[in-house]
């Protein structure tokens, strides 16, 4: 079973159609993870249920859990025999290599893949394999050639090499030749009408129309995106629900006519799959409003991830720089942000809807540099154009501080934690700032909740200890 499992998951985000009904073992993922859970809570050396985990943890979105659960196979395969390590290293590789392509880093990918056609030739090693290279920049592989990498193999399933041809002459058209400059509105139209197949084959429709959808939204071909993600939203089965919650939003690239376009989130507000744009701004929306600062990280770690996608797939992309140049910023990165914000500036220095973002950026990075006058600056510019967002407040009231302004200072800490009263950063900040004016029982209460809400925070403990003593005092 664990090979049936397997070979279907790894179809799943091929873009590859099932065209015959599928087998009691293509179960929807959440219900596989808990299976191999479950055996490997009795037995935590099964390689196979660690390799099917890792995949379906993949599809569901948890890309660094599928990447724990295939370190853990590999210590194992490591430890077994010669023939066994070799008939386990071309699953393990190819789960690995869709990681990689998933995370946008296509020759890792090819690699990846190169070594699973190695030990395990099949339809999917090799179909990761050919996609991986066509979305190369160095195309030295002419696109015949990925005919012969599609050639029917032993493993079961429906053979899909017409749809995998065009699917992989779509992603090479797409990064060779920009929105449709030789590609018509017809080609990419025929090419999602490829054997077409019964309305039961619900795991194959899902991922290919939500493909497709990749393709026509970063080409910007608004209309012939909503009908892919709507084609995909209506093959998914009951199960899909228990992992994944279909939400709609427009992207700031669309007219403000168009439809907003479908996306799916996991069940713990993660990235699965869906209008990539679409699902970075609503990130970066829940990242800003996010009423935890862990809550915070993590929105941010999503929206690196779908903005990088964003920008691995996406003709000419704009907004997607700032929002990763944002998400660096949340989880520390100060070197990545910086780097993405020259980026932002550049592409989006004519769009008045992005000048207030900018400025809260560089007044991040100001404050991070102890540059407190042009921080304040920047700053005061973001929220006099209406960002209303905790974070800005919360660097804003950091940066009056710093420049004199208490006054000023307890108004922004207190608007940061009007938006987000379980933020540990204002909190600790607005203490901070009543233990400096001498209101030691205001400061200790902020102080206190602080280090509720940042258990780990060494710096807020010191702070509480240092107020418990004025106040003795």
């Amino acid at each position: 079973m664990s090979r049936t499992i397997r070979t279907i998951l790894i179809l799943l985000l091929s873009g590859s159609l099932i065209t015959t009904a599928l087998p009691a073992a293509a179960l929807p993922p959440d219900r596989i993870a808990a299976q191999m859970s479950q055996t490997l809570a009795a037995n935590p050396n099964v390689v196979e249920a660690w390799i099917d985990l890792a995949e379906a943890q993949r599809v569901m979105g948890y890309q660094e859990r599928a990447r724990t659960s295939l370190a853990r196979a590999a210590e194992l395969i490591k430890a077994l025999p010669v023939e066994e390590r070799r008939r386990l290293a071309g699953s393990y590789h190819t789960v690995m290599a869709w990681l990689e392509y998933d995370a946008t880093d296509w020759q890792a990918a090819a690699e990846q893949a190169s070594m699973a056609v190695r030990y395990g030739p099949s339809r999917e090693s090799r179909l990761v394999q050919a996609l991986a290279i066509a979305a190369m920049p160095d195309h030295g592989t002419p696109l015949r050639e990925y005919y012969s990498y599609l050639k029917p193999y032993e493993d079961p399933g429906p053979d899909n090499r017409l749809r995998n041809f065009y699917w992989i002459s779509l992603v090479r058209g797409h990064h060779e030749s920009g929105p449709f400059d030789r590609w018509t509105r017809g080609d990419l139209h025929s090419f999602t009408h490829v054997g077409k197949q019964p309305a039961a084959a619900c795991w194959g429709e899902l991922p290919c129309r939500r493909d497709y959808g990749y393709v026509y939204e970063a080409n910007r071909e608004w209309d012939l995106a909503v009908t892919s993600y709507e084609r995909s939203a209506a093959a998914c089965d009951d199960g899909l629900e228990a992992w994944a919650t279909r939400l709609e939003r427009r992207s700031p690239l669309q007219p403000a006519s168009a439809a907003p376009l479908p996306f799916w989130t996991n069940a713990d507000g993660g990235y699965v799959t869906g209008s990539l744009l679409a699902y970075a701004d609503h990130a970066c929306e829940r990242m800003m409003a996010a009423e935890a600062d862990t809550e915070r990280t993590l929105w941010a770690s999503h929206l690196a991830l779908g903005a990088t996608r964003a920008l691995a797939v996406s003709i000419d992309p704009t907004w997607p720089w700032l929002w990763r140049a944002l998400a660096w910023q949340t989880t520390g990165d100060a070197q990545a942000a910086a780097r993405d914000l020259v980026q932002a500036e550049d592409v989006l220095a004519d769009d008045a809807r992005a000048r207030p973002w900018l400025d809260f950026a560089h007044g991040h990075a100001e404050l991070l540099k102890e540059r407190f006058g042009p921080a304040r600056t920047r700053l005061e510019a973001a929220v006099a154009a209406g960002l209303d967002a905790a974070p800005c407040w919360a660097d804003l009231g950091l940066a009056r501080a710093m420049n004199g302004d208490r006054s000023g200072a307890r108004l922004a800490f207190d608007r940061a934690l009007a938006l987000t009263p379980r933020s540990a950063v204002a909190l600790h900040n607005r203490g901070m700032l009543s233990l400096q004016e001498g209101d030691t029982p205001t400061a200790l209460a902020d102080l206190r909740r602080a280090a509720e809400l940042a258990p780990h925070d060494e710096q807020v403990g010191r702070d509480v200890q240092k107020a418990a003593l004025m106040a003795r005092e």
